[in-house]
């Protein structure tokens, strides 16, 4: 399971505009950790949303960070979890390749019991035929054969 966790700062702070003094704002540090990505954006929103209504001073600005399971750098876990991915295509890959091959063995065998099975019927057919031909017959004129 994912966990997304959302880091709100924002650093002491004084506006000046010419000389004089705008505002100030003092630091301010505030993080949440979600199970859900959208509930995670909803939080940063309520950051950003703050941050909009005071656009006159940059003092009130907050710097979001966000962390998918503990780590700032997405592409590392983009990476391990495209490992984890290519491992788990591997596994499924040979798994499908040793079903296929037991499929074709299975195949090549019923082949076999069919060939053999058609193999003896031919060889009982030319046994009744030669037997026939060559069995002598009972009867009266069984001597003159």
């Amino acid at each position: 399971m994912t966990t997304y966790t959302v880091l709100a700062y924002r650093p002491n702070g004084a506006d000046y505009c010419k000389g004089c003094l705008m505002g100030t704002s003092d630091s301010d540090f505030e993080f949440e950790a979600f199970e859900s990505a959208e509930e995670a954006a909803r939080y940063a929103g309520e950051f950003l949303f703050h941050d909009q209504l005071k656009t006159e001073l940059e003092v009130d600005c907050y710097e979001l960070t966000f962390l998918i399971d503990g780590v700032e750098d997405h592409e590392r876990n983009v990476e391990a979890m495209a490992e984890a991915n290519m491992q788990e295509r591997l596994e499924a890959h040979r798994k499908a390749e040793a079903e296929r091959k037991k499929e074709e063995e299975a195949a090549a065998e019923r082949k076999r019991e069919e060939l053999e099975k058609r193999k003896h019927a031919e060889e009982l057919a030319k046994f009744r035929e030669l037997k026939a031909k060559f069995e002598p017959k009972e009867g009266p004129n069984a001597s003159d054969a």
